[in-house]
Order: C-alpha cells, then sequence, then structure tokens
C-alpha cells in the first residue's frame, strides 16, 4: 500500500466534500457533536428531512433498537430509544446508500452497497438472536465501503478507471483501486472511521489483524452470508450453514436457516426501497418474500400513527408532562399522521401583536417560517381563528383576507388552521396544509386534526392545573 498517496488523500478529504454528508447530516453531526445540545435541536433537525424521519422511525420500532418492543411513533421518543450516537450511525449510513443511488455510481459501487445492506441485516440478526451485543453491527457492515464511495464521489475520473480495470482485465475491486490509487477503498475506510471517529467497532473491523471480538465474528458471518447469496451455488447453501454454526454454536441448524431467510427478505425489501439492485444481488427462490411496497413522495394519512402518537400524549400527561414536548408530539401528529405537506405552531406575542413560529415541520414551511414573526392583521384569517376559538378549514375560493406569509405558503391551496387555547384564551395557533402536493383534504381528515389540536387544549388545561 502506498501509505503517503492514502495520507495525502484522506487528509484532503473532508466530510463536507462527499454527497454522503448532505444538509441534515452536517446539522446532525453538528448538534450530536456538541455536549450541550438538547433532544429538541436534534428531533428538529430529523424531523427537516421526512425520508430520514421514516427511517429513524423504522430502525427505532425494531427489535435491536428496541428490546422492549414498545411502539415509537414519534421522533421525540426516537431520540430518548436509541440515544445521540445511534441517530447519528443511522443518519450516515442512510445519507451513504442516498449518495449512491442519486449519483452516476457505476453499477459495480452499487451493487457492492447492496450486499453491504445485505450482510448488514444478517450480521445484526445473528447477533440479536445470540444476544450479544449488537448495537453498532448493521451502521459498522454498511460503512465498510465508506472509502469506496468517497473514492467514487471526489474522483469520479480515476473510479471510471478502477471500472474499466475490472471490466476489461478481470481485476478485483481492490486490485484495480491499487493500481490507480496506490491503496484500496478499505484502507481509506479505515483511515476515515479513525480520522472522523465514526466507530471503534468499524476501524477494528477493517484493521488487517483484527482483535477476537464476537461482534466482528457477527459481521464477517453476515459477509460469508451475502456473498453466498450473491452467487449461490447449488448445494453450497448447507456448507454456507454449517461454516456459520462452527462460529455460532448456540444457533440451531433450522433456526439459522429461517433466521437466515428473514434477514435476506428484509434486505431485499429495503433495497429496493432505496432503489439499489435486489434482485441482481440478493438471490433467492424463496416463497415468503414479502410483496413490495409501494412509496410515495408525500406523507399518506395513517390511523395506526395517529392512534400511536394520540396514545403517547396521554402517556405523557399521565407522567411528568412538558408543555415544549406535547406541543411538539401534537405538531409530528398531525404532519406525520395525517399527512400534511406543512405544518406549524406558533405562539402569541405578550402583547398578542404577532405569532412566533416555534416548531415547523416540511421544506416550505420550514425555509419561509423557521425563527419566524407574522404579524397579527385585523380583519385577517389569524384574527377570527384567534377570535373563533374554533378548528377552520380555509378554502382557496372563499375570499378570507390572509397574511402575506400565510398567503406564500398556501399557495392558493385549502389549509386547516385551529387556536389553542389555556381556558378561553387563545395562546397560539397550529397550521397545516397540503400546498406543494396539491392534494385534496378529506373530512376524516379535518376531525383528525382538530382531535390532535383537542388533545393540546386538554393537555394545557391539564397542566394548568397541576
Amino acid at each position: 500500500m502506498n501509505g503517503s498517496a492514502l495520507s495525502r488523500f484522506a487528509s484532503d478529504l473532508k466530510p463536507e466534500n462527499l454527497p454522503v454528508f448532505s444538509k441534515t447530516v452536517q446539522h446532525i453531526l453538528s448538534i450530536t457533536d456538541r455536549e450541550e445540545s438538547s433532544a429538541k435541536e436534534l428531533t428538529g433537525a430529523i424531523l427537516a428531512d421526512p425520508p430520514m424521519t421514516a427511517h429513524i422511525l423504522q430502525v427505532a420500532n425494531r427489535v435491536p433498537y428496541n428490546p422492549s418492543a414498545q411502539p415509537v411513533a414519534t421522533i421525540s421518543q426516537a431520540v430518548l430509544v436509541l440515544g445521540f450516537n445511534p441517530i447519528r450511525n443511522l443518519c450516515l449510513t442512510k445519507a451513504l446508500i442516498d449518495s449512491i443511488i442519486s449519483s452516476d455510481a457505476h453499477e459495480y459501487l452499487k451493487q457492492l452497497v447492496t450486499q453491504s445492506l445485505h450482510a448488514a441485516f444478517q450480521a445484526q440478526g445473528i447477533a440479536a438472536v445470540s444476544k450479544l451485543p449488537h448495537e453498532d453491527i448493521f451502521i459498522v457492515s454498511l460503512l465498510k465501503h465508506l472509502g469506496d464511495i468517497a473514492l467514487w464521489s471526489v474522483s469520479p475520473r480515476e473510479s471510471d478507471q478502477v471500472a474499466a480495470l475490472i471490466s476489461d482485465e478481470g481485476k478485483s475491486l481492490e486490485e484495480a483501486q491499487k493500481a490507480v490509487y496506490g491503496f484500496t477503498g478499505r484502507d481509506l475506510s479505515r483511515r476515515l472511521s479513525h480520522d472522523w471517529k465514526l466507530s471503534e467497532l468499524l476501524t477494528e473491523a477493517l484493521s488487517p489483524h483484527p482483535a477476537q471480538d464476537t461482534r466482528l465474528d457477527c459481521i464477517t458471518s453476515g459477509e460469508t452470508l451475502a456473498a453466498y447469496f450473491t452467487n449461490p451455488t447449488e448445494g453450497d447453501i448447507d456448507q454456507t450453514l454449517e461454516i456459520i454454526q462452527k462460529t455460532h454454536k448456540n444457533l440451531k441448524s433450522e433456526q439459522l436457516s429461517e433466521l437466515v431467510t428473514e434477514n435476506l427478505n428484509k434486505a431485499r425489501k429495503m433495497a429496493r426501497q432505496y432503489g439499489l439492485p435486489a434482485e441482481e444481488v440478493i438471490l433467492s427462490n424463496d416463497s415468503s418474500e414479502e410483496t413490495q411496497e409501494q412509496s410515495s413522495d408525500w406523507l399518506e394519512p395513517n390511523q395506526e400513527i395517529q392512534l400511536r402518537i394520540l396514545g403517547e400524549i396521554s402517556e405523557l400527561l399521565d407522567g411528568t408532562p412538558d408543555i415544549n414536548l406535547l406541543l411538539e408530539m401534537v405538531s409530528e401528529g398531525i404532519y406525520r399522521g395525517i399527512g400534511m405537506d406543512n405544518v406549524f405552531f406558533a405562539l402569541l406575542s405578550p402583547d398578542r401583536q404577532f405569532l412566533n413560529v416555534r416548531f415547523v415541520l416540511g421544506q416550505t414551511a420550514s425555509t419561509q417560517l423557521l425563527q419566524h414573526q407574522i404579524r397579527i392583521v385585523e380583519g385577517h384569517i389569524i384574527e377570527r381563528c384567534l377570535a373563533d376559538n374554533q378548528a377552520l378549514w380555509y378554502r382557496a375560493d372563499e375570499g378570507y383576507l390572509l397574511e402575506e406569509e400565510i398567503s406564500r405558503l398556501c399557495n392558493d391551496s385549502d389549509f386547516f388552521m385551529r387556536s389553542i387555547t389555556i381556558g378561553s384564551r387563545a395562546i397560539g395557533l397550529f397550521y397545516a396544509d397540503r400546498a406543494p402536493s396539491k392534494r385534496d383534504f378529506q373530512n376524516a381528515e379535518f376531525s383528525a386534526f382538530k382531535q390532535f389540536c383537542q388533545q393540546a387544549n386538554l393537555g394545557l388545561a391539564f397542566l394548568k392545573q397541576r
């Protein structure tokens, strides 16, 4: 290995130079790196990115991260369940995959990441069933190829040369990288893991002489299984499982076979959701594979999420309630449970002349209203909403006078608005729209909006009495 070439490359490479480290990820990294950061800050950063939100909640409800199996319906709760560091690693992982599928990366790199994703599911599954420490195993299995991602991202011309050596001369990936760069993607992954302090386990997993660690055994087993299913040979699966069993003696043959099939199906499902080449890389003839779910660019109404968040709000009020957390959970319930594009909660200023925007969800609303003040104009819709103390379904053809900020945000589309009160005195309001997607509202969605706002009012009344 050319150590000087690796050192020069790694020293010039900064996290912000890679597409993998999106603005959302950079924001999350900055929050998790500060000791004084709050869970509220981290929650807001994640909720500003709907795909990241969905990913974090999906992981937070998996047994390895949530041993109690208690449903997690809000990002606020996910941050408490997972903690700052696992959230940090999960966001890095999602950004890594997104950077691959959104770029012109060569097919071999997409296949490599797909195989790593499969290995990660298998490794984590084996560790969980074996009751071994497994908090970082999924992330480490996937981030082992961070160096390959970095090489493609910052030096596409050289990466084309690597691809040519692989396709034209039949070289392996590592042989081609050494010929072009003087070092391999694995070497760079190990260096970046150390320099950027990503994970001690990742650094150890990439070491030429790793220490004895049961977690590393799980990672190796996951890679063995993923390699087999990338290019299966008839009759070899029994031999492969036998190799795995020798390492993990507590796993019985039948149990291991079922576990492998289950995790293979999970990996294929997630790979397809990310747009990775699942069918080409994770081969299976198993008839129990789950049907591919349809994805949508917009959040859809989900009654299960609504009920779960309403239940969490009730649990919050039974304990030691926090007004900010209450309003945050209601905002998230409206946003994710009812399927809105933009949601905000704004608090009346002491002189009752302005609304101070506090919680903002949605790309359009975040851009226009974060930390913003909205002047209350006499005769306009905000004044009416605050005075009436009723939920309002604004329809674009009704002729209400709108404040400039509301008009710009709704863009001639319908929206919901409801004042929030303590007793009979309004203290602020919730707003929700589907302006970017131009989707229609249904009566059931207006009812759900009113129910969430009512929960906020009941919670505030309850807090006042305590």
